[in-house]
């Protein structure tokens, strides 16, 4: 697992999701409330996710940022990032 500080996010571009491309998520659910980052900046704040929502989490794209784990979701069909301790 790759760690990286909140000021690396400053020079990576794009949204390429390390794993297979035709990786299958895997249904989970939301156990925290937490915000959802932008695939293409993860500093950005596009939206939140709230308990007991269901989503689907990638296996394979997990980072440390400054010391928070993050993952990547699937909510209604699009993909965002967020904290690994929001979901179950």
């Amino acid at each position: 697992m790759r760690e990286l500080s909140i000021d690396d996010l400053d020079h990576i571009t794009g949204g390429e999701i390390e794993g297979p491309e035709d990786v299958e998520y895997n249904a989970t659910e939301v156990i925290r409330d937490g915000n959802l980052y932008n695939m293409y900046n993860m500093k950005e704040v596009v939206g939140s996710i709230h308990i007991g929502q269901k989503v689907k989490i990638n296996p394979y794209f997990s980072y440390i940022i400054d010391g928070t784990l993050v993952c990547a979701i699937e909510v209604n069909g699009s993909v965002y990032i967020t904290e690994r301790d929001n979901v179950a």
